[in-house]
C-alpha cells in the first residue's frame, strides 16, 4: 500500500552534457508575497530573476542563460563553451507547497477554466454532471497540476 503513494520522480542532478544530452540546470524557486524568485548557478555564472509566475521567471532565466552562452562563445571561441539548450530542474521553498496544493481547490479550478465555481461544486457533489468538453477541460487541468506535483522537489 505504501508504494502506491510514492512519487516516481527522481531528482535530476546538475550535469555536464554527454553526446546528445541536454545539461540539467537546477533552478531554486522561492515565493515572496505575489512575486516568484528564481536563481541558478551554472558554469560560474549566477542568474536571478523575478516574476509573477514560474513561467515568467523561467523565461527571464532562459534569456539570461542565452546571453551568457552568447558572450562565452564570443569571448572564448577556441575553448569548450556551454550549450545553448538545457533542461531546468525546479526546486521550491515551502511556500510553493501551499500554492501547489491550493491549485486543487474549486476556486482555483474555476479560475483556470471557463466553468463557474458553483457549477464545479455541483459536479463534485454529483448534483450535476459535466459535458464531455467540460470533463476533458477539468481532467486536463488536474493532470497539469499533477505533473507539477510529480516534479516537485524541496530545497
Amino acid at each position: 500500500m505504501e508504494a502506491m503513494f510514492r512519487s516516481p520522480y527522481i531528482q535530476k542532478e546538475p550535469t555536464t552534457p554527454q553526446d546528445g544530452e541536454l545539461p540539467v540546470i537546477r533552478v531554486i524557486l522561492e515565493k515572496q508575497s505575489s512575486q516568484s524568485w528564481g536563481r541558478i548557478e551554472w558554469h560560474g555564472m549566477m542568474a536571478i530573476a523575478s516574476g509573477n509566475s514560474t513561467e515568467a521567471v523561467t523565461k527571464k532565466l532562459t534569456v539570461q542563460l542565452n546571453e551568457f552562452v552568447t558572450y562565452t562563445r564570443t569571448e572564448y571561441h577556441n575553448q569548450q563553451v556551454p550549450p545553448t539548450e538545457f533542461v531546468f530542474d525546479y526546486q521550491y521553498d515551502l511556500t510553493r507547497v501551499r500554492e501547489l496544493l491550493q491549485q486543487f481547490r474549486v476556486t482555483s479550478l474555476a479560475e483556470h477554466t471557463a466553468i463557474s465555481q458553483e457549477l464545479l461544486s455541483q459536479f463534485m457533489t454529483n448534483k450535476r454532471y459535466p459535458s464531455g468538453q467540460q470533463a476533458r477541460q477539468i481532467e486536463s487541468l488536474i493532470q497539469k497540476f499533477g505533473r507539477e506535483m510529480l516534479n516537485f522537489s524541496l530545497l
